[in-house]
């Protein structure tokens, strides 16, 4: 298959950014920050079993003789080359959390839903108010039928930031598949105001409209 060129252009920042790491890892293989990058990467091209024996080795390095990388994991913001700061204790708390959330997509991405699930109930031990972390939870309960759960998890997520557009988008869902479609439909409203050209929120919003006419429909023999 042929890649368009932002294909391309995605996927050689992708190798970049491994070899970046990697050259950081021969330097000093007990740099914490770069585990967890070369993670990342790992992660977007599928290699999860890789992306995860980085993860786990992040947790069993001691996070006060290392420094932190600026990234944003997931993003995707992975630069080409490494930026340093100097570790701060809030940084901290919210790096380890950040590891565990990463850990725990990889894991969900591997077919290990319990897994995964512990992995983010363990950035939230760290982390309560991680907001990713609760909306990856809830992803991964929905996932398992647990919709009450997921819901919580969902509106905790919204609660530290309302703005967090996937959230609505799963939570709308969550409350679809519980019947309750204008609860629904007032949710994925928010997620395609907060991101007006997301396309997949859009058609999101679309299902569930169809589905409300359907049911009304079916109701009154329309």
């Amino acid at each position: 298959m042929k890649l368009g060129a932002s294909a391309v252009q995605y996927k050689v920042k992708l190798d970049q950014a491994i070899t970046c790491y990697q050259k950081a890892l021969q330097i000093d293989p007990n740099y914490a920050g770069a585990h967890n990058s070369l993670g990342a990467p790992l992660f977007a091209q599928g290699k999860l079993d890789q992306a995860i024996t980085f993860f786990q080795k992040v947790l069993q390095i001691d996070l006060n003789y290392t420094k932190l990388p600026k990234i944003e994991l997931f993003g995707i913001k992975l630069p080409i080359g490494l930026a340093f700061e100097q570790i701060i204790p809030s940084k901290t708390t919210s790096f380890y959390a950040d590891v565990h959330t990463n850990l725990g997509l990889a894991l969900s991405a591997q077919g290990k839903p319990d897994q995964a699930i512990a992995s983010y109930r363990k950035a939230l031990q760290i982390d309560p108010n991680h907001a990713n972390a609760h909306n990856n939870l809830g992803n991964a309960l929905s996932a398992q039928g647990k919709l009450e759960d997921a819901i919580a998890s969902y509106r905790k997520a919204l609660q530290i930031d309302p703005n967090f557009a996937g959230a609505h988008c799963a939570l709308g869902f969550a409350l679809s598949n519980q019947g309750k479609l204008d609860e629904a439909i007032a949710e994925l409203e928010i997620a395609v105001h907060l991101e007006p050209t997301n396309a997949l929120f859009r058609k999101n919003l679309e299902i569930i409209r169809n589905n409300k006419k359907g049911f009304w429909g079916r109701l009154f023999g329309g």
